[in-house]
């Protein structure tokens, strides 16, 4: 590994031994007034645009229910076809996922994110001049294909390239990319103009994949590889195939959480309003706290990640996500908060920390498919487990929220640790 002054290393004994200090620096020079060389430059401005791409891929996760309700109006559509966009759109990324890692190997990784990110920018932008209820679901495809290819790719590049602590990071600040949509579109709606909305976010996207192509020459660099200190020893790396059941385990567990944290987020209103009677805001309020908790606990796990390692913050987060999910069977609003709370801290290491993890627990080229696989598998559980909790709900009771929760999380937890014992156990960085 080249222990330059790459403020992405973290190797202790370097830093000693040259009395630098890494990653910590003000006005262009570090605390002992050395000014920074001009790759350490380069590697933060890199991981700005890396932290830009991850916000840019949330852009466009948010906007459907925000915008539905008076799209609807316009187009004079039913309001399943909410969910039927929402369903192609989910479809699209699984299939994305699966081939876009082949396509990164030939074209690199940042032409495809650079892509990817212009074809969801084209297809909202596009979405603002729609004034047909069918024609949407152009719109739905684009995004849907742009969104999973960006998603699986940088999910991969980051996992084989920095530390668990950066991966924690830049999840979180898709959550910024969630929580800025929705903002746009309700200045926009205000206004009576939600047209206004689609054109601001995709004006936003186009932009940021025009600067994703100017800085496709970084993408060749080296910027801090893994960022901590790796052991040389080979890890446990079966093919891919069925009869290698590690690789699959992973797929499901990203299948299940990523049901189960859609489900807590699209039905926990229904169970406190509808079901429960609470007050509309404070349903409201508990929602927001769900998805707050989920990026707050992200940046938190980052501080600790090299400490606890990726294992170990698994484990205590769904640890904390079960314990939520049982009190949130309590009809209480002030638990309730509380569960939520834990459950949106305990779900928020699990898909960061497990997608990490993956390049430590295979091989190379194992690991490649493997994550293809996951994101696939993520896909298939938004798509299919939080429409199916809304119905079994709706034909017995919402109640049946907290159950699934608590049974994802044990799922998890068991599928996690069987993964732990298949692989070779190294030291956790």
């Amino acid at each position: 590994m080249n222990k330059s002054h790459d403020p992405l290393q973290n190797d202790a004994s370097a830093d000693k031994a040259k009395n630098v200090a890494v990653g910590n620096s003000t006005g262009g020079f570090d605390i002992y007034g050395t000014a920074m060389s001009e790759k350490k430059i380069i590697s933060l401005f890199f991981l700005m645009t890396i932290f830009l791409s991850y916000i840019s891929l949330g852009l466009p996760d948010s906007i459907w229910g925000v915008v539905w309700p008076n799209a609807r109006a316009d187009f004079g559509a039913p309001q399943e076809f909410a969910g039927y966009y929402s369903m192609t759109v989910t479809f699209c990324c699984m299939l994305s996922a699966l081939f876009s890692l082949r396509l990164a190997k030939h074209f690199g990784a940042g032409k495809i994110a650079a892509v990817s990110c212009l074809l969801t920018g084209g297809a909202i932008f596009f979405g603002g001049f729609v004034g047909d209820k069918y024609l949407f679901f152009i719109v739905a495809v684009v995004m849907g294909f742009g969104s999973g290819a960006v998603d699986a790719v940088l999910n991969e590049y980051i996992a084989n390239h920095y530390s668990s602590k950066i991966m924690n990071w830049l999840h979180a600040s898709w959550g910024v990319g969630a929580m800025i949509s929705p903002l746009i579109l309700t200045v926009w709606i205000n206004r009576g103009n939600w047209r206004g909305g689609f054109f601001t976010i995709g004006a936003i996207q186009t932009a940021l994949a025009v600067l994703f192509f100017s800085t496709l020459f970084l993408w060749k660099r080296k910027h801090g590889i893994k960022g901590e200190n790796v052991e040389s020893i080979t890890p446990y790396a079966p093919e891919l195939t069925m009869k290698n059941l590690a690789p699959w385990l992973c797929v499901l567990i990203f299948f299940l959480y990523v049901g189960a944290e859609g489900a807590v987020g699209v039905w926990l209103k229904t169970l406190l309003y509808d079901t429960r009677g609470i007050d509309n805001t404070k349903a409201g309020i508990a929602v927001s706290l769900y998805y707050a908790s989920i990026m707050a606990g992200r940046v938190g796990v980052g501080f600790f990640s090299k400490k606890i390692g990726n294992r170990n913050a698994i484990r205590f987060g769904l640890a904390l996500a079960l314990i939520g999910a049982l009190s949130l069977g309590i009809n209480n609003y002030y638990l309730n908060l509380l569960s939520v709370f834990l459950i949106g801290a305990g779900f928020a290491p699990v898909y960061p920390s497990m997608m990490h993890e993956t390049t430590r627990r295979f091989s190379k080229e194992t690991a490649s498919k493997t994550i293809g696989f996951q994101m696939a598998g993520a896909s298939a559980g938004a798509m299919l487990c939080v429409p199916a909790v809304g119905f079994i709900g709706a034909a017995s009771t919402m109640e049946i929220l907290t159950i699934f929760a608590a049974v994802a999380a044990i799922a998890m937890f068991a599928a996690s640790e069987a993964v732990n014992r298949m692989t070779l156990k190294r030291k956790e960085r």
